[in-house]
């Protein structure tokens, strides 16, 4: 059985976009999918951000990882 049942419905993505999430850029950005919205065993992380001042949503490791690379990269503007 499963932990948590994340169903996305028509109604839920409709209230999704009325929220804002997916849109906006740098510092505006809403993330579509947060690591309240979805249940884990594993390890999720919410990170805060030097090179654009904001919250970023992690849901593993490897993202973290990225995450860290990505962050600080030259050639990288916007994660």
């Amino acid at each position: 059985m499963a932990l948590f049942n994340y169903e996305l419905t028509m109604s839920k993505i409709e209230k999704l976009k009325n929220e804002g999430r997916g849109h906006g850029g740098l510092e505006t950005y809403k993330p579509w999918i947060t690591v309240r919205d979805l249940a884990s065993k594993g390890r999720r992380s919410r990170e805060f951000g030097v090179k654009v001042n904001r919250e970023y949503h992690l849901l593993s490791d490897l993202e973290r990882y990225f995450f860290y690379i990505a962050e600080w990269s030259e050639n990288i503007v916007d994660i």
